[in-house]
């Protein structure tokens, strides 16, 4: 194993060595880095792009699913109006049915009483 890390530094070394000495601009070196740089760049751009792709989905799926279960506004006001028509109807039953009862009542009372 130190024996790879040994022959990786010498030929960096000697890599920085032939740029040192030598005048030229280094093209080939200048590009194949640029190179590297791009590909190690694009894989990690693709990496993220497929890992927020799948949230993305898994999002949408989400927000889909909610959109089915959620009240409009148009039905809750249906559903209030009538709710409001339902009391209103026992209201009045229910004020029905007191009177009737007192009627009763005052017959039942009326009837002992006489």
């Amino acid at each position: 194993m130190n024996t790879g890390f040994q022959t990786i530094n010498a030929s960096i070394r000697t890599l920085s060595n032939e740029l040192r000495n030598n005048s030229n601009t280094q093209w080939p070196v200048i590009w194949s880095a640029a190179g590297v740089c791009f590909v190690v760049l694009s894989a990690l751009g693709a990496f993220f792009y497929g890992t927020l792709s799948k949230t993305q989905d898994r999002l949408d799926a989400s927000i889909v699913k909610l959109a089915e279960q959620v009240v409009t506004q148009t039905e809750m006001e249906w559903h209030t109006a009538r709710d409001a028509e339902d009391r209103e109807r026992i209201d009045i039953n229910l004020k029905d049915i007191r009177e009737r009862l007192d009627r009763v009542e005052r017959r039942r009372l009326n009837g002992q009483g006489g």
